[in-house]
């Protein structure tokens, strides 16, 4: 009666075997590429746990692996000066590697390395407060997974580049990115998309084809844009932010339309003309808001999340008035 048993138990360890070695193979591959990091970023005290003798999916810090094939799916490794030089190129060695955070590494330097174009499944990529620099290289538009793209706080320079639709979180914001912004950024279908470009040079005009995306937040303060931007709002559009300020932008808001779910605007330190629209009181989940700094004029609106703005919402237009600031006066 146990020798059907054995058997079994024998074909079944037959059938595991082959998938139990490449398993340890795959580890021992990505331990080896992990190691080829540490070694390159010159083995800092952040990266102790990193040694060969231990288990890098359980033991290695900022390191986590897919439970199933025992390879690295996300490193993390953030919030020290001991870190120095480029992006080891073994990175691109790491085959399911889908998460990469790099965070508050003020010597991390150099620009972004082609071995990362090897990593296919690659869904975010986040690297800020960092000293990488250089032009975004041709390769970082062609991922087919990368939903989280951000590259904040860094010195990246050099123009923006028309992003795939599947990167529906580009942040960029305080870099040093120069030119205009693409019009075939955002072409297709995406929903609600995230578009953070402040604080860069960015100059030139809004595209006009940015009218028919429907973002979630759009954020280009503090750059030389100029021109029309009033095709970005609508009452219908899904957007909770709208930051504008600090360009040279140039449009009558006597017509706009905001958005029901708007929660922040800033248009302060442009050239807006007109009036500040009623149906501003419409959008009730406004929690921020900044139209300082133009040539508004006319009766500012009251009710609703108005109530709660003082003067400095309003200073420094042409001739704005009404509450919080001076009556206006009757003709």
């Amino acid at each position: 009666m146990q020798a059907p048993l054995f058997s079994s138990s024998f074909l079944f360890i037959l059938f595991i075997l082959p998938t139990l070695i490449f398993a340890l193979e795959c580890v021992e591959n990505d331990k080896r590429a992990l190691l080829k990091i540490k070694n390159k970023f010159g083995n800092p005290r952040e990266l102790s746990s990193w040694i060969q003798t231990t288990d890098c999916c359980t033991q290695w810090t900022g390191v986590s692996c897919d439970p199933s094939l025992c390879q690295v799916l996300s490193l993390t490794i953030s919030n020290t000066k001991n870190i120095s030089g480029p992006i080891p190129d073994a990175i691109g060695d790491l085959p399911i590697l889908s998460y990469i955070i790099l965070h508050n590494l003020p010597f991390l330097t150099g620009p972004l390395p082609i071995s990362l174009s090897k990593l296919t499944l690659l869904k975010t990529l986040s690297i800020t407060y960092t000293s990488l620099a250089g032009p975004l290289p041709p390769f970082i538009t062609t991922f087919t997974q990368l939903y989280e793209f951000n590259l904040s706080h860094n010195h990246i320079s050099g123009p923006l580049p028309a992003f795939p639709d599947a990167y529906s979180f580009i942040d960029l914001s305080h870099n040093y990115l120069s030119g205009s912004i693409p019009s075939s950024l955002f072409s297709g279908s995406i929903t609600n998309p995230i578009l953070d470009v402040s604080f860069n040079k960015l100059t030139g005009t809004i595209p006009r084809s940015l009218a028919k995306v429907d973002f979630g937040v759009i954020n280009v303060a503090h750059n030389t844009l100029t021109g029309d931007a009033s095709f970005l709002f609508g009452v219908s559009k899904l957007t909770t932010l709208i930051d504008l300020s600090w360009n040279g932008l140039e449009f009558n808001m006597s017509s706009l339309r905001f958005p029901k779910l708007l929660e922040n605007l800033d248009l302060s330190h442009n050239n807006i003309s007109g009036s500040i629209p009623r149906q501003i009181a419409s959008a009730e989940k406004l929690k921020a808001l900044n139209l300082s700094y133009n040539k508004l004029c006319g009766r500012i609106p009251s009710g609703g999340p108005l109530r709660k703005f003082h003067s400095p919402s309003y200073l420094h237009n042409s001739c704005l008035c009404g509450r919080p600031l001076a009556l206006c006066r009757r003709h």
